[in-house]
């Protein structure tokens, strides 16, 4: 997609989070480290592991219509977290990588540099900072990618054995992600690289969960395709 199309992406992300109050860690009162979302909010479709998904209102760029959605990576929730009131969510928006470094465009380059045979969504991460006061704002990074469910054609789920079960395609879609799962960790030997799980999806030992977790299925239907939509859960 062109620069364009992901810029005015990022103007509706930052609308759309400009408009949830900064709160504090429920363990340290001075310091801000979320945004408060509501469980309700109408443009919040999904809520992965450790990220929300919001649609973006779609953006119209050389006559041709993109739709869009913008994710922002560890949330807290009151499932895990007794301090945060059942009808909100707290949005981190920790950067790709989990770390000081950039991590989307890296994980992007090196997947596609191995030819796993599936769909690489383009994707770009920003950076902003939020709040009224400097002493009650904080950076929040979130990434703009397109809207998997294409304006309605598809349904998008997460790669596992409850879709694959469903799918008539199932079987098939299950062994081209354990392939490219595969690929990946001998691709990433061959290189010289390293695969660093989240804490929440493997280790170093056992990178596998983390590169299942990648995977999400468009589906129409009862049938299905793969695509690399989720990114957040390893640093190549």
């Amino acid at each position: 997609m062109k620069e364009e199309v992901f810029e005015a992406g990022r103007e509706e992300m930052v609308k759309l989070l400009s408009q949830f109050e900064i709160v504090a860690h429920p363990s340290i009162p001075t310091k801000p480290y979320a945004h408060r979302i509501p469980t309700d909010y109408p443009s919040l479709i999904g809520r992965g592991t450790s990220s929300l998904v919001f649609e973006l209102p779609p953006v119209d760029v050389d006559d041709r219509r993109y739709h869009l959605v913008g994710k922002g990576f560890k949330y807290e929730q009151t499932s895990t977290t007794e301090e945060i009131p059942e009808d909100e969510l707290h949005l981190v928006g920790c950067k790709v990588g989990f770390g000081d470094s950039w991590g989307l465009e890296e994980n992007i380059y090196w997947l596609r540099q191995m030819n796993l045979g599936v769909d690489i969504p383009e994707a770009r991460q920003y950076s902003r900072r939020f709040g009224r006061q400097i002493w009650e704002t904080k950076y929040t990074n979130f990434t703009i990618m397109p809207d998997l469910r294409e304006d309605g054609q598809y349904q998008v789920g997460e790669a596992d054995d409850s879709l694959f079960e469903k799918l008539s395609n199932g079987t098939e879609l299950k062994a081209t992600r354990d392939n490219a799962c595969r690929r990946v960790i001998s691709e990433s030997r061959r290189l010289g690289l390293s695969i660093l799980p989240d804490e929440n999806h493997g280790n170093e030992e056992d990178v596998l969960p983390a590169l299942e977790h990648m995977f999400l299925i468009q589906y129409s239907g009862k049938e299905g395709r793969l695509s690399l939509g989720d990114l957040n859960h390893l640093l190549i």
